[in-house]
């Protein structure tokens, strides 16, 4: 029974060997844990301020007339590089009827006479999808010119202009007059 107290000395020397490796690489884990987030923490300070301070490099062997050239002219802001100047919309000029009342021939009629009047000729036909109660253009609210386009064409017949367009119009530069009654 001698032998137990000898046996227990062992087993205790093992287990503090074991848990000695068991803790050596926790600790090595932790330590490069620690050294990637600092690297990240220093990376992610870097970007934002280079991204958001622009950089001024100037030459030692730079003249005062480069200087002083560079310093009067203005630098251009962020939203002026990254946003280009859109094209100004074309003029709405084109004008499709569709009859929707029960007059024959109405919207062939009323095309010939807005187009005496300069408003280009489009499609003419009937609208059947629903019953309108007065004249309405529709026009594409995507065009800034449109919306002009169509109140001018509105009170010239006696209608209402409304954003929008019938189903099949898909072009952004024609008005669409439903008619309900004739035009004077």
């Amino acid at each position: 029974m001698t032998e137990q107290p000898e046996n227990t000395g062992g087993a205790h020397r093992l287990e503090e060997s074991t848990s000695a490796q068991r803790s050596l690489p926790l600790r090595g884990l932790a330590m490069i844990l620690i050294a990637v987030a600092v690297l990240l923490v220093g990376w992610g300070i870097y970007a934002s301020k280079k991204d958001s301070e622009p950089v001024a490099s100037t030459s030692i062997a730079e003249s005062p007339t480069q200087t002083q050239t560079q310093a009067e002219t203005p630098p251009q802001s962020e939203t002026e590089e990254q946003s280009p100047v859109p094209p100004a919309a074309p003029p709405v000029e084109t004008v499709k009827v569709l009859n929707n009342s029960t007059v024959q021939g109405m919207a062939a009629t009323v095309a010939d006479k807005l187009a005496a009047e300069g408003w280009k000729k489009g499609e003419v036909g009937n609208y059947a999808d629903a019953v309108v109660p007065q004249n309405t253009v529709y026009f594409d609210s995507a065009n800034p010119n449109a919306e002009q386009a169509a109140r001018k064409l509105a009170d010239r017949v006696g209608g209402v202009a409304q954003a929008g367009q019938p189903a099949g119009t898909e072009d952004p530069n024609v008005l669409v007059l439903v008619l309900a009654k004739d035009i004077p």
